[in-house]
Order: structure tokens, then sequence, then C-alpha cells
């Protein structure tokens, strides 16, 4: 039987290879300081966090800020193992204001959580994080494929009810378009099977290790890919960036999805995407954000 191996600190794989640290500036203007985010749309985020030395303090403490300057209200988080609670606690504490690290009492009135359904933490995966200000969890859990993992998180947002599925993933890497068999053989099932009980439109992020032109793409975009067909499809949020890079001179690979098709299940319009590559915590990816006005 299968046992999760958690990866050595000091193990750095040949696909992640970077210069200059992830990257400066890139993308689509790269910036820190709020994002600018459209308060009429919805933020979500994809942030491969990087796992070598998470656990040290400057990378707790960077990716903490690095999370609150894109300021997403739903994310998913790839590579973190035991770091995850020491990561919301941070969080967190820096929204509450706590003197001993804002040097004031003045707190944002954000909280934030993890999804907590399912064996997270025993695969690569891509845990979702969310304001538990803005919204509360109806359900959640992980749908494990080998040594991976698709979390998903069903979101309901507390001012109005509006309900969506989160999703977060982290196919392998340098395998040659694996995406597409887990595109076709556990990303859309799983979205069958949860839509039967909650019938929600879908936000799918995720380091796919795969990159815009390869024919998971397609398949996700179009619905289709030579004679493989799926029920559903997605619109990219950063579709114009897809000349970008999120991991130092490789094509792009980490995405955030919006459904849009069923009609019945279009997540809403898309409002515009971003590449982040100035942000602290020493990943070697930059976090891609995507911004949509939720149709209720």
């Amino acid at each position: 039987m299968w046992s999760p191996v958690v990866p050595n600190p000091n193990d750095i794989p040949f696909c992640y290879r970077t210069s200059g640290g992830g990257g400066g500036g890139g993308g689509a203007g790269g910036g820190g300081g709020g994002g600018n985010v459209d308060r009429t749309s919805t933020r979500f985020m994809s942030f491969n966090v990087y796992y070598a030395g998470l656990a040290s303090t400057w990378r707790v403490e960077g990716i903490v800020d690095a999370i609150r300057t894109a300021d997403p209200e739903i994310a998913s988080i790839q590579e973190m193992w035991h770091e995850k609670p020491q990561i919301l606690a941070r969080l967190n504490a820096k929204e509450n204001g706590s003197r001993s690290v804002t040097g004031s009492g003045t707190g944002t009135g954000r909280r934030w959580r993890f999804a907590t359904g399912g064996r997270t933490e025993t695969t690569w995966d891509g845990d979702i994080l969310y304001r538990d200000d803005v919204w509360t969890e109806v359900e959640s859990g992980l749908e494990p494929y080998g040594d991976r993992g698709l979390n998903w998180a069903v979101l309901r947002r507390r001012a109005d009810g509006v309900t969506v599925i989160a999703m977060g993933t982290h196919p392998w890497c340098c395998t040659n378009d694996v995406a597409f068999r887990v595109v076709r053989d556990t990303i859309i099932p799983t979205i069958e099977r949860l839509q039967q009980r909650h019938p929600h439109p879908v936000a799918l992020m995720g380091d796919f290790n795969s990159d815009w032109w390869r024919p998971s793409g397609y398949l996700l975009r179009d619905g289709h890919h030579g004679s493989t067909r799926i029920s559903v499809s997605f619109e990219d949020s950063g579709g114009s960036l897809k000349h970008q890079s999120t991991i130092g001179t490789f094509p792009k690979i980490d995405f955030v999805y919006f459904q849009n098709s069923p009609a019945t299940m279009a997540l809403g319009k898309a409002a515009g995407g971003k590449i982040w590559c100035d942000l602290p915590g020493g990943s070697d990816h930059c976090a891609v954000t995507g911004d949509v006005r939720l149709f209720s």
C-alpha cells in the first residue's frame, strides 16, 4: 500500500531551476501593495510556496506577507506540509493586529481558515485557504491520485449565500503533460460527483506543471481535445498572460480557471488576472490571481 513520503527540504528537483529566485517584476506588473482588487469581484489565487526550508521563520513570515499582499478571498496553496498550522497562525496574528507583529493594535477584521476535509498533507496537494470572515465552509475533502491530491471545498458567501466549489491540485512535474490524464480521470469525475449534491460552479487552481499550449490546457478550456471530451469547460482567468512565465524561464504553468460551461454552471464574468513575481517568502514560483464577478 502506498504511503506518503515527506520530501527532504534540502532536495531541489531539476525542474525547479530558476533565475534570480523566481524572477522579479514579471507577468502582469508583478506588484505589491494590495493588488488593486476590484471590490465588485472575488479574487482567487494559486500559489506554489515551494517546500524547501518552508518551516524557517523568514519563509513563513514572507509567505504570510505574500498572501496578504496578493489579497485573495480564496486560494490554493501547493507544496505545504507540516508548516500549515504555523502559516495559518501567523496569517491570523497579523490580521488581528497583534502589537508584537504589526507594532500597533489595529486589526483588519480578516480571518483565515484552511478547508479541513480529507487527509491533507499526506499527498502533494493544493490546500484550500479562504477568508472565513467572508466565506463559510459547507463541505470539503481530498481526492488522492497516487502521491498527489485534488483538494476541494464547497464555500458559501456569508453576505448573500452565493456558493462556489474551490479546487486545488499539483500534478507531477516533468512528465509530458500527465495533467491531461489528471483532468480526464480525476478532476472531471470529482466535479461531476460533487455537482450532483452541490450544484454550484467550480474555480480550479493549481500548479499544473503543464503550460497553456499542452493538450491538458486545451481540454480544460475547450471541453475536448482529440477524441477526448469532458462534461465541463473553463476559462483561463489569465489567458492574456499565457506568454509570461511563473517559474524561471519556463512557460506559465500556474493557473486559475473559472468554470464557464455548461452555461447553468458558469462561475461569473472574469475580471482579469495577474502574475505576482516579486512577492516575499522565497518561493521559486510566482503567484497567480484571477478576479471574477460571481453570478448570483
